[in-house]
Parts: C-alpha cells; sequence; structure tokens
C-alpha cells in the first residue's frame, strides 16, 4: 500500500503524503535514502536503489496482475496505490535471521 504520492511531481526535498483510510500505526513505514521510481502498472510501481531499479521492475513485472486477480476474489483494492520497496543488500534485520 502507499500514500498518495505521484512519482512524476518534480521533487524539492519536501513531501507530502495523503492516506484517507484509517490503518493501524504498526503497518507505517518510511524509507529514506536515493531510491527511484519504476512503474508497473497504471498503480503499480516499484522503488528500489538506482543500480537495482530496473532488475527490480522486471522481477515484479505481474505486480498489476496480481491486484487484479486479488480484486477478482476479494473486491477492489481501496488504498489506491500498490507500490513496493525493495531494499538493499546491504539492509539488515534481525527479522531475516535464521537461528544456528
Amino acid at each position: 500500500m502507499s500514500a498518495v504520492n505521484d512519482p512524476a511531481d518534480a521533487r524539492t526535498g519536501e513531501h507530502r503524503f495523503e492516506l484517507n483510510q484509517p490503518i493501524p500505526p504498526y503497518l507505517i513505514a518510511l524509507a529514506v535514502g536515493e531510491l527511484e521510481f519504476r512503474p508497473i502498472g497504471k498503480r503499480t510501481g516499484v522503488y528500489a536503489e538506482p543500480p537495482l531499479a530496473a532488475k527490480a521492475a522486471t522481477e515484479f513485472a505481474d505486480l498489476e496482475r496480481m491486484v487484479e486477480a486479488v480484486e477478482r476474489l476479494y473486491g477492489a483494492y481501496r488504498w489506491g496505490r500498490y507500490d513496493v520497496l525493495v531494499l538493499p543488500p546491504s539492509f539488515h534485520s534481525a527479522a531475516w535471521r535464521t537461528r544456528d
């Protein structure tokens, strides 16, 4: 899910996001860094570091079709955009570590 943030808008360093549907705070995340946006469909896209952006867009090429398939099962997607963020290989998260 993404808040309204037109990737075609000029980047001035100030960003405003709008999300009209209430969501629990634990579902909110912000990513900061040198990111590039690649559109995939009319309401889907991928954000990634510039060296990974093209590969990430290729990897998620079916994203719009996936959203459409889920809509056929459960109804219209109510949050407008569905963008994904590909984290850099250097990102470490305790949630991804396995026990030895």
